[in-house]
């Protein structure tokens, strides 16, 4: 609040620029699910993150002036590491469960990892936040139900991979938060780097296939496209707008990926997998509004 008692009214163009940023990364989760069933998952995630460096080069070249330390790199570059091997098990359990059910419980846990994160630390998290992370094992616990005996492997393996996901990508956002804004977009140049070694890495060990099927390279080259620029997006917002409102919206992504799999592919899910998908995004917004602002 203002001095006077009255809510500072939060100016529109970073609203606006969140929801972009919640819509864009929301629709590239969709594109590389589809990709990830034409494709390998993996051989869609190195791609990817190949594809987003065109617009991510086109960005830092337009972003301005800014403050880059080696720190800054550095954090951007261990945020890659976790993001890519998260990304990968991501589109990995997009490519064999229901999108509205990973998309969701990916975006609840890794939601949840920095308020933990801040929590093993030693910080106090307010009481919204608190009720939020509870209501994110109770999301996880209905959507892992399923109406279906023979369904039920499959999702609770699924779940088991969106959660292993949400991790990585929690880790992500904590290594991103000890990058200073100052140094603009050119943290994420460091976890394009980051991300791109370990999956190459990765790749060599394990004597990957990285060959793309043709009906899998327009999604996969979408879904880094999409990916880079709803970050961009995303950064942007915040140099203009309180990150407290900024997080809650940017927060939302896991509703473009449901909408698009109900409108696209037809997805149904059990009465209480939808329940579960509901508190997800109940506990998404409680969590992210108990971050600082």
């Amino acid at each position: 609040m203002s001095g006077d008692g009255t809510v500072p009214r939060v100016p529109p163009v970073p609203i606006l620029l969140a929801l972009v940023s919640s819509a864009l990364y929301g629709s590239g989760d969709f594109f590389g699910g589809v990709a990830s069933r034409r494709a390998a998952a993996f051989a869609v995630t190195w791609w990817s993150q190949l594809a987003s460096l065109v617009p991510l080069g086109m960005a830092l070249a337009l972003w301005g002036p800014v403050t880059v330390g080696r720190a800054d790199l550095g954090w951007g570059g261990l945020g890659g590491v976790c993001g890519g091997v998260a990304l990968m098990t991501f589109y990995g359990a997009l490519s064999v469960g229901p999108m509205s059910i990973v998309a969701p419980v990916t975006g609840v846990v890794g939601a949840s990892v920095p308020a933990l994160a801040g929590l093993a630390a030693g910080d106090r998290i307010p009481v919204v936040t608190a009720i939020g992370l509870v209501g994110a094992v109770v999301s996880i616990g209905l959507v892992s139900a399923s109406s279906h005996g023979d369904q039920a492997p499959v999702i609770r393996s699924t779940v088991l991979k969106a959660v292993a996901a949400g991790l990585g990508f929690g880790a992500f956002f904590v290594c991103f938060g000890k990058a200073s804004t100052a140094a603009g977009m050119w943290p994420l140049l460091g976890a394009r780097v980051g991300s791109i070694t370990i999956l190459s890495t990765l790749a060599v060990l394990r004597r990957a296939d990285l060959r793309l099927a043709p009906p899998a390279v327009r999604p996969t080259m979408v879904a880094g496209v999409f990916d880079v620029t709803a970050n961009g997006t995303l950064l942007w917002a915040i140099t203009r707008g309180p990150v407290s409102t900024i997080g809650v919206l940017s927060s939302l992504y896991p509703a473009a990926t449901v909408l698009l799999a109900r409108m696209v592919l037809r997805e149904r899910l059990a009465r209480v997998q939808i329940a579960g998908i509901g508190a997800a995004a109940a506990a998404v917004v409680l969590i992210s509004s108990g971050h600082p602002g």
